[in-house]
């Protein structure tokens, strides 16, 4: 997952997740979890593309102000999960990245 930096809140980061081999056919799925509940995040909201060349896909995802200002303590965990189109299901490990503070905790527009 490309979130090292970890998820500043109030923020709209673009987080892309690279799985080997080819799961442009399978419905995906990326999770996100904090102590103020899960955010799922599916179908149109996550841009799926396969690298033939590199024998790999990856699944990115934009997150919106709201979504991670809403996000609370200081840990927030990711997984991935996936159906293919034979009915196999996948998942990725858990991943635990930094959840940080801003100052003004509100939407700007």
């Amino acid at each position: 997952m490309s979130c090292n930096d970890g998820i500043r809140r109030g923020t709209t980061p673009g987080i892309t997740a690279l799985v080997s081999g080819d799961l442009s056919g399978y419905t995906m799925a990326l999770t996100f979890s904090t102590d103020s509940g899960l955010l799922t995040k599916e179908g149109d909201d996550l841009l799926v593309e396969y690298d033939q060349e590199k024998d790999e896909t990856s699944i990115g995802v934009t997150l919106t102000q709201e979504e991670t200002l809403a996000f609370t303590g200081i840990i927030c965990e990711v997984q991935l999960r996936g159906l293919g189109p034979e009915g196999d299901a996948i998942a990725s490990d858990i991943r635990p990245v930094a959840v940080k503070r801003v100052l003004l905790e509100e939407v700007l527009e």
